[in-house]
Formats: structure tokens, C-alpha cells, sequence
């Protein structure tokens, strides 16, 4: 590992084995250079200029018309008021969901609480006196 010292008017850091090691204190993006001439400068306005214009743009469309945003409120709202009024009409009793399950449940061979299969092999091998 080779640390060395790199020097840089933005950013210092080091150089650990080849790459460049930056101080996370220090931010990233540097600012840039001051113009040297009066076009550098005049490039650097406009750029600024287009930024902020289009900075404006992406504010003014995330703003919506104010009917759109009564008429997804008024959804909301009815959304939020049918969800209460399941809430408040749920039961947490037992409650058959399938009858015909219960009903076939009910009819089946059960040993020990189990079901069990109605062969007479089966019975032997849980009551081998029985044999």
C-alpha cells in the first residue's frame, strides 16, 4: 500500500495505491474555476441562467391544478371512510368459511383427533390386539 500526497486546488487527498482518496468532510463537486476572460464569463451566466430556469420548470410541474388536487382528497376521503367502516364491521368469532368442508370434516374417520384412512390395515397397526 503506497499512500501518496496529491496535490489539487479543490480537492487534497491521497493517492492510495493509484486512486485518489477523498476527505469525506470535504464536498465533491468543486465550484468552478473563475473566468480568466470576459467569454468564459458570459458562458457562466448563461449556464446559470439555464439552471435556474430550469429549476422553475421542474417547481411549476410538480404544482397541480387545485380542482385535481380537491378531487383526489374527496377520493381519499372516501376511500379513508370505507376502509373505517369495514374496520368497524369486522368479526374476530370462529367462522365456518366453507360448509361443505365442515360438513365432509365432520363425516370422516378420525383416530386420536387425526383423520385417518378407513382400511382395516390401518386399524391393525394401531390396535394390533384387535387382530
Amino acid at each position: 500500500m503506497v499512500l501518496q500526497s496529491m496535490s489539487n486546488d479543490h480537492h487534497p487527498s491521497l493517492l492510495l495505491d493509484g486512486f485518489p482518496t477523498f476527505c469525506p468532510a470535504l464536498p465533491l463537486i468543486s465550484p468552478p474555476p473563475p473566468p480568466e476572460n470576459g467569454t468564459d464569463c458570459h458562458d457562466a451566466i448563461q449556464l446559470s441562467q439555464m439552471l435556474v430556469a430550469d429549476e422553475q420548470g421542474a417547481v411549476a410541474h410538480h404544482q397541480q391544478d387545485p380542482s385535481t388536487v380537491s378531487k383526489k382528497r374527496e377520493e381519499r376521503d372516501r376511500a379513508k371512510q370505507r376502509y373505517n367502516e369495514k374496520k368497524k364491521n369486522r368479526k374476530f368469532c370462529k367462522q365456518i368459511m366453507y360448509a361443505s368442508r365442515k360438513a365432509r370434516a365432520d363425516t370422516r374417520k378420525r383416530v386420536k383427533g387425526r383423520f385417518a384412512k378407513a382400511t382395516n390395515e390401518h386399524q391393525h397397526i394401531l390396535h394390533p390386539d384387535a387382530a
